[in-house]
């Protein structure tokens, strides 16, 4: 029982001092390490002595030890009365097992105590501390024990730094090793990219002008963008966009290498996203050529970018390079390139930016839609005592927002400063001067002209452009939307502006009247069939179509039938071989303000694989939507019972107002036409343009093209003093008196009889 006792003993102690050395990972503790290992200095030698004790007589085995061991126990002063041989065979055996039990576990806690003291000792030894007199010695203070005999010395420890710099070679070549690794298979995987035509890759804007000369118009193919050489950019505008987004880009090769891999390295600590590493290169990079994945931020993309940014390296010059960037940066506010953000907020060509605008425009690329100088909002969310306006339009509100981006525009010119780019007497007056006093947008982008014109000249262009070059039409629409092209319209801006704003006045139009409706207020054809739903008899205040009893069944499988021939239309499409049912509303209005608008109906966002159609032409939605947890949700159940289809699983087209109209003002001596309306109060490009999708209008025409131009005729010869000279004839050629008057006005006669002219 002594040796297993203290076994156990001193195999908790070794047991604990192993946990705090594990738990210990700074490292911080290691003189309590090993005051504690000295301290079981003595727990080790008692150790020795027992062990010699076991190991003196090879031969004795274990079951000897045990019954020598109950011997002693048995002659004890404390031993019990002697007992039936019976009694005392039956204790034995229960003895012996309980020995053997703890005797078991004793060994086991030993060695596993001894093995975990070897490797924090033999870890201590080799990464740690090493003595400064003897190998010999700083084995034997490592352990805590003295093999000599000799008095402890105190012994003096420092860091083995050879070791662990060989360390941290190791594992910075294992790093590189796998990053190169990585990034060979990225560059493999990368498409081929060809530097060289560069520019086939950027799309350049056309520009539409009015009569006068004046932009009315930019078209694209997303992005506007008007690119300049780089001997028009101004030496301020290089340094900014170079002293704030990379100052080292005369010298680089593409990349920097100490960037990347310490942002690779921030990337892999925290595991977070990769940034703040491109260089101009690397962003010309992603702008041009990983437009799909330039907002994503990983190692691959950064691999990539820089793959690509030393082919750029080798193929172009630096000012090529620079040229291509600011012809290509987003720089907010619908602007791409520094000439068309140029254009946009102070309405000057680049070339004439001073340093405080160059300086605006280079804050911007870090956050464009953020730091945009000018934002656009809905009228009702401008905050009048907060929001500087610019410009109030018909639909939007234009707001200055250059505040946001006024310490990066401040660390702009710092920069520029302490690389010697502009002196301290420039920086302080660009400093001093407000931002707001600069901001003078081009305002023909912003009064929010009709499109109906603009879409109307495009389209002729495209035609013209076809047939005088005998290309495909498709190919002159590309080279409209993406080359660039300078078009002159015909359009007279003043009376396009007079024409939108008097189409957007409600007041000059009158309202639906004489409707049939039935008791749901929906309106009813001359058949009585429902031409348009109440859009109140469709959604709740809260937006939510709810479906009536009697437009839907649940079938035993779990699926629901939605009936045809209700509030809903189920067409079948098949688009490249796929199958689909759209699940639409039909034709719908809506009274707001005493204004009537109609909508063309609008779909039921239900994924594809969950809806089809049978052969009664009833729209099933499969029972699997309802048990999706990413799809359950679309249409759901209320507290009733009642199915319901929240406002973000469906979409309505736009409102329309009625009645609609149209207009084209044209000049008759030149066919020129000027002015053109398409429609009232709708919002966005290629709408349908009913000016020149015409009907027959009828005796309507009769004011505005004959009797209009016979008032204005008269108008304008009694101004000049004179009177009008009026021969009229009969239906026989016979002279006979007028009775339209000495001129002709609103109160004259017009005889509405038959007239026969020439046969």
């Amino acid at each position: 029982m002594y040796i297993t006792r203290h076994l156990l003993q001193l195999s908790r102690q070794v047991i604990i001092l192993s946990d705090d050395y594990r738990n210990d990972k700074s490292g911080e503790n290691n003189s309590t390490f090993f005051s504690k290992s000295n301290e079981i200095d003595d727990f080790f030698a008692q150790f020795d002595e027992i062990a010699e004790g076991f190991n003196k007589d090879d031969t004795v085995d274990s079951d000897t030890l045990k019954e020598e061991a109950i011997a002693e126990f048995l002659n004890s002063p404390d031993a019990p009365k002697r007992k039936t041989r019976s009694e005392r065979l039956a204790e034995e055996k229960e003895l012996r097992k309980q020995r053997n039990k703890f005797s078991g576990i004793a060994s086991e806690i030993t060695a596993k105590g001894e093995v975990l003291f070897s490797k924090i000792s033999r870890k201590a030894k080799e990464e740690f501390l090493v003595d400064q007199d003897s190998p010999e010695d700083a084995e034997n203070s490592a352990l805590g024990v003295t093999m000599t005999g000799k008095k402890r010395r105190k012994k003096k420890y420092k860091f083995n730094i050879k070791k662990l710099i060989r360390l941290f070679a190791c594992l910075f070549i294992v790093m590189v090793l796998i990053v190169g690794a990585y990034a060979a298979v990225v560059i493999i995987k990368a498409p081929e990219i060809n530097p060289d035509n560069i520019y086939s890759m950027l799309s350049e804007s056309s520009v539409l002008y009015d009569d006068k000369g004046n932009i009315i118009a930019t078209v694209g193919s997303g992005e506007t963008r008007t690119n300049i050489e780089y001997e028009e950019l101004p030496d301020n505008l290089v340094n900014a966009f170079i002293a704030i987004e990379d100052k080292t880009f005369w010298e680089h090769n593409g990349f920097n290498f100490i960037r990347i891999f310490g942002a690779i390295r921030d990337a892999v600590v925290s595991g977070g996203q990769i940034s703040g590493t491109s260089t101009i290169t690397q962003q010309l990079a992603r702008n041009v050529y990983l437009t799909e994945t330039r907002e994503v931020r990983s190692i691959e993309r950064k691999i990539a970018e820089a793959y690509y940014s030393v082919l750029i390296e080798n193929a172009l010059s630096k000012e090529l390079i620079i040229e291509a960037y600011l012809n290509t940066i987003n720089l907010g506010f619908d602007s791409y390139g520094v000439q068309t953000a140029a254009q946009s907020y102070f309405s000057k060509d680049v070339s004439e930016l001073d340093l405080i605008e160059c300086a605006a425009l280079a804050s911007l690329p870090k956050a464009p839609s953020s730091y945009a100088l000018i934002k656009k909002y809905n009228p009702e969310d401008v905050d009048p005592e907060k929001d500087i306006v610019i410009y109030e339009g018909s639909d939007y509100t234009y707001i200055y927002n250059g505040d946001a981006s006024e310490n990066r525009r401040k660390m702009t010119l710092k920069n520029m400063y302490d690389q010697g780019m502009i002196t301290e007497e420039e920086r302080d007056s660009a400093l001093a001067e407000n931002l707001l006093d600069h901001i003078n947008p081009n305002i023909s982008s912003l009064t929010e002209i009709s499109s109906y014109f603009s879409d109307y000249a495009i389209e002729q262009v495209i035609q013209d452009y076809a047939a005088e070059n005998k290309i495909e039409y498709a190919e002159a629409r590309d080279k409209v939307y993406t080359g660039g092209l300078q078009i002159y319209t015909t359009m007279n801006t003043d009376m396009q502006k007079i024409v939108d704003s008097e189409f957007s006045n409600n007041a000059n139009f009158p309202g639906v009247a004489h409707l049939s409706k039935d008791s749901a207020g929906n309106v009813l054809g001359k058949n009585g069939s429902i031409l348009m739903y109440n859009y109140n008899n469709f959604f709740d205040s809260e937006g939510r179509f709810y479906l009536a009893p009697d437009e839907y069944e649940w079938l035993a499988n779990g699926d629901l039938k939605l009936y045809s021939g209700k509030r809903l239309n189920f067409y079948q499409t098949t688009v490249q071989g796929n199958t689909d049912v759209s699940i639409e509303f039909k034709n719908l209005y809506i009274i707001e303000n005493d204004v009537f608008y109609s909508i063309q109906g609008g779909a039921i966002l239900i994924p594809q694989q969950f809806k089809s159609r049978d052969n009664d032409k009833n729209a099933i939605i499969s029972a699997d939507l309802f048990e999706n947890k990413d799809y359950a949700n679309y249409i759901r159940k209320d507290e009733s019972g009642n199915l319901f289809i929240d406002a973000q699983h469906y979409s309505l087209r736009q409102k329309v107002v009625q009645p609609q109209s149209a207009m084209v003002i044209l000049d008759y001596k030149t066919g020129q036409i000027k002015a053109m309306a398409g429609g009232r109060n709708t919002v966005g490009v290629k709408l349908f343009n009913r000016a020149v999708n015409p009907r027959q209008p009828g005796s309507s025409i009769k004011p505005l093209t004959v009797y209009g131009a016979a008032l204005q005729q008269s108008l304008e010869i009694m101004n000049g003093g004179s009177t009008p000279v009026f021969t009229t004839y009969d239906n026989s050629g016979n002279e006979i008196e007028n009775s339209y008057g000495t001129y002709f006005t609103a109160a004259s006669i017009i005889d509405d009889a038959p007239m026969i002219s020439g046969g």
